[in-house]
């Protein structure tokens, strides 16, 4: 996302000015700002600690990473309803 923003403003720089520019996203900067949300869930006791036991972890059982007939693998992720009436 962090990466995505800054390479529009520079494609929106270079075609104001002419001039290109540098974009410099760190990932760890990104990872950090996805986090937020998780912790302020932990702060308030909707979420725990463990593996898979929380909706955004594959704690949800239509929430995963399941392997198909031809050795592959897909990760599914229905969280609205519309979605999961769709899956379904």
């Amino acid at each position: 996302m962090l990466l995505t923003f800054g390479m529009v403003a520079a494609l929106l720089r270079a075609a104001r000015t002419d001039k290109g520019d540098v974009v410099d996203a760190a990932i760890v900067d990104g990872a950090a700002s996805v986090m937020g949300f998780i912790y302020g869930f932990l702060a308030n006791g909707g979420w725990e600690n463990a593996r898979a036991a929380n909706r955004l972890d594959c704690g949800a059982p239509f929430y995963g990473v399941y392997e198909c007939s031809d050795g592959k693998r897909i990760s599914l992720a229905p969280l609205e309803p519309q979605f999961f009436a769709l899956l379904v």
